[in-house]
């Protein structure tokens, strides 16, 4: 192909397979052949339901603090797609994506690859083709067929695990547990950052005599005073170290401690590989920016921004705003994909919203304008206005807004990153 512009290959990309879905492996690996990259030595994989790409934020702020070269692939973007593909925390540039696609189109001679799959690929050539010591690669979609899982990693993390895309991985924890335990590999070693970890993975874990650590078990966190502690359980892990008063990235809700500990969990499981000192750790942490999640801007209106779009996140903010200063009105900018579970969601944080502002999303999978407001009428009792956009919706809740007030953004990647994209100046200050 010769397409010239990033936008014109994402736009071709996405028409190569007529499914956006299309959980396999062995086209990734067919084409994977044929390009005989070169990868590090070191890589990560990270799996789960939640809060996968804030520990991988997590992990790459600490390596490069340590002097690593650190490839990291994250999806979906909320502004640019170079978002998903990092190096060093620097976004790919549009050149570089280009020739990946290039690169990745040539090698697979007519076979047909998802948007997922492309991008996958196309990160695997960047990364190789740069000198690297660790790549980090979070699964876009379940474990065992996703297309990152057609790399071979040496410590597997699965994050918390719910319910999200039943339709694709199983209808129970345990169900789609099976799916996330599909990247772990024999004899390596595994972080299971999940306090409900599914018997599924577990088992898993010990058949191919995986070198587990897991919450609540061989690691624990505590919290005092703002200030979070990590200890590991020394008869389990006497090779690991404590850490205290370490600052928490985020806006330290409950999901942001929970990934702060399974970072500190991985870099420790792989210190003697990836030496990391302990000030090296601390300078990370405090380093590590996590836009979109639970982000919080101050002000007379404070705002809140967070892509939660299951039950899991949107209980995790529910929390969090409970926790925070009391406010005269909480009024939500929200909008989510139709194949997710609208009503538990809404049922989730309804109580807590004074107005909504709903917003039409582009797309075949987003969710009607009716739909929204007919879910959101059965579970809330506030008042209801729809827009045709994003940002629209954002700046009519924001006019609404008194001091005193708080504006939260939530739902779908595509709604926050609407307007992160628009408004940059505003809403990217952490």
């Amino acid at each position: 192909m010769s397409l010239l512009t990033l936008d014109q290959w994402l736009e071709y990309i996405q028409s190569v397979h007529f499914r956006s879905k299309d959980l396999a492996l062995d086209r990734v690996r067919r084409v994977l052949h044929q390009m005989r990259l070169r990868l590090p030595s070191k890589v990560i994989t990270f799996a789960g339901t939640n809060g996968k790409g804030s520990t991988v934020r997590c992990v790459e702020s600490i390596y490069v603090s340590a002097g690593y070269r650190v490839g990291a692939y994250t999806s979906p973007h909320l502004v640019d797609y170079g978002e998903r593909i990092q190096l060093n925390q620097c976004i790919a540039e549009d050149d570089e994506l280009v020739e990946a696609f290039r690169v990745v189109d040539q090698a697979r001679q007519g076979i047909p690859l998802t948007y997922f799959e492309f991008g996958t690929l196309a990160a695997l050539y960047i990364f190789s083709s740069n000198k690297l010591d660790v790549v980090l690669l979070e699964v876009g979609l379940g474990g065992r067929l996703d297309a990152v899982n057609s790399i071979t990693s040496n410590l597997s993390c699965i994050t918390p695990v719910s319910l999200d895309h039943e339709a694709w991985l199983g209808q129970t924890c345990e169900q789609i547990g099976i799916e996330k335990a599909g990247v772990l590999r024999f004899g390596s070693k595994a972080v299971l950052n999940d306090h409900s970890v599914p018997v599924s993975i577990v088992d898993r874990a010990d058949r191919l005599k995986c070198k587990i650590k897991r919450i609540g078990i061989d690691y624990r966190f505590t919290v005092s005073d703002g200030r979070f502690a990590w200890n590991p359980d020394p008869s389990r892990w006497g090779t690991a170290r404590t850490y205290s008063d370490l600052q928490i990235p985020g806006s330290g809700d409950d999901a942001a401690l929970q990934n702060t500990s399974g970072a500190i969990a991985i870099v420790e499981s792989m210190n003697a590989d990836l030496p990391v000192r302990k000030d090296t750790v601390r300078e990370g942490l405090a380093n590590t920016e996590l836009p979109g999640r639970i982000q919080v801007l101050p002000g007379e209106i404070e705002q809140i921004i967070d892509v939660a779009h299951n039950p899991a996140g949107v209980a995790n903010l529910a929390a969090f705003i409970d926790r925070r200063h009391p406010v005269r009105r909480n009024i939500a900018v929200f909008s989510m994909l139709k194949d997710k579970d609208l009503a538990e969601v809404v049922r989730l944080i309804g109580s807590r919203i004074a107005s909504w502002h709903l917003a039409q999303l582009d797309g075949s999978r987003a969710a009607t304008l009716q739909d929204l407001a007919d879910v959101v009428s059965i579970h809330s009792n506030s008042e209801i206005k729809m827009w045709p956009n994003p940002l629209q919706a954002y700046e009519m809740a924001m006019q609404q807004a008194c001091p005193g007030d708080r504006v939260v953004v939530f739902g779908s990647f595509y709604l926050v990153g609407a307007i992160l994209k628009s408004v940059p100046g505003h809403l990217l200050q952490a």
